[in-house]
């Protein structure tokens, strides 16, 4: 699920970018196991993606949140982890 809102800050422009107005903060929560290779490949996917949707790629920031299975529930007050061991298959 993607949920970009308009928030109304402005980003300051920094490092080597120009931002606008319409700058975006897009977090991805997921389990860790990912290479380095996955997450480079997710970051040029979504900016990819955000351009077609119309935004400039100097307004799209990623931040890539891991954790383990005990930090998720999906369902009825029930740990993942206490289905799924961190070993077993993905």
């Amino acid at each position: 699920m993607l949920i970009c809102k308009p928030f109304g800050w402005q980003a300051t422009p920094k490092f080597w970018l120009k931002r606008s107005k319409d700058a975006c903060v897009i977090e991805v929560v997921f389990l860790r196991g990912r290479t380095d290779e996955q997450k480079r490949a997710l970051f040029r996917h979504v900016a990819e993606q955000a351009v077609q949707s119309g935004f400039r790629t100097d307004d799209i920031m990623i931040a890539l949140v891991e954790n383990s299975r005990m930090d998720w529930s999906l369902g009825l007050g029930i740990a993942y982890a206490d289905h799924h061991s961190e070993t077993s298959p993905k």
